[in-house]
Order: C-alpha cells, then structure tokens, then sequence
C-alpha cells in the first residue's frame, strides 16, 4: 500500500506545486491584469486651491499604478479634469461629475517584475451636450500609452467587459 500511494502523494504534490506557480509564469508571459488605486480626494494630496484668489478650484495628485500620477483638478464643487502622467506634460483632463466610490481599474502586465499600465478606466458621471438629457453614469477608458488620451466611453449591462476590451485592444 505504501508503494501505491507514494507516487499519488508526489503527483498531488507536483500538481500543488506547478499550480501555485502558475499565475507568476503567467503574469511573466505578459497577459493582462487589473490592478485598482483610489482616486478620493481623502487618499490623495492636496496640490493647490484657489483660495487665495477666492476662486473655487482644488487640484491633487493621486498615486496610481506603474509610476503614473492621477491630477484632479476641481471646480465649482463639483465639476472634474482628470488627468494622467507628469505634471510637467499638458494636462489632459475630462470634465466629469464626481462619484464618491472612485476606484481606478489599471489594465497592464508584468514586465521584468514590474506592472506596467497601458490604461485606466474610470467610472464618472458624465454631462450630456443637450442640458435636457440626465447626467447618466459610465466607463470612460483612457489610453496612457505614449500621450495620455480619451479612448471611449462604455456604458450598459456589459459596461466592465467592454471597458476592459477598449482598453486592450483600443487605439488613441
């Protein structure tokens, strides 16, 4: 009886072992991920306000992912510019109503040991050109390859699975 299970014991093992390895060999391949950072105002730094010109603006720089710096910018209260990278490159922004549970989704892969994001998606309230319409909730995916950009905007019952296709498979 020992015999027998003796070879059974080393192919769980073995099967224990390779299985525990997999998702590194898999993230070294260089399939996509997801990581998640804050974007709340309370989990970032205050950059500057308008105080002084008694004007109501904020701006802050949020920690992201792979080295990249989230810049939000403010105004009225409640209006939002978004933008991603250095400081020092002209600030792309969106101009979004705020959402209280900001959750960034980075779209990236393992490269030499390092996360490296290739897109953000963000959940925003956007407003409509016809100021009828409603503000409506969607993914906009932004594309941080190169220039950071807009790459689309999602919304619907597949919202998640669509962002996450854009902003795999998307161009600027």
């Amino acid at each position: 009886m020992l015999n027998t299970v003796t070879p059974l014991v080393w192919i769980v093992a073995a099967a224990v072992v390779l299985g525990c390895g997999a998702p590194s060999r898999a993230q070294d391949r260089g399939e996509v991920m997801s990581r998640f950072s804050s974007i709340w105002p309370h989990d970032c730094t205050a950059t500057g306000d308008g105080a002084a010109e008694d004007q109501d603006w904020v701006s802050y720089r949020c920690e992201g992912e792979g080295g990249i710096a989230v810049y939000l910018f403010l105004t009225d209260g409640v209006r939002l510019s978004l933008g991603f990278g250095d400081r020092t490159a002209p600030f792309m922004g969106y101009r979004a109503d705020r959402e209280q549970n900001w959750p960034i989704e980075w779209r990236g892969r393992i490269v030499n040991g390092r996360f490296v994001p290739h897109a953000a998606i963000a959940r925003m309230k956007t407003h409509p050109e016809d100021e009828m319409v409603t503000w409506s909730s969607e993914l906009v995916v932004f594309g941080l390859s190169g220039r950071p950009c807009v790459m689309g905007e999602v919304h619907g019952a597949r919202a998640n699975d669509e962002a996450r296709r854009l902003a795999d498979t998307g161009t600027c």
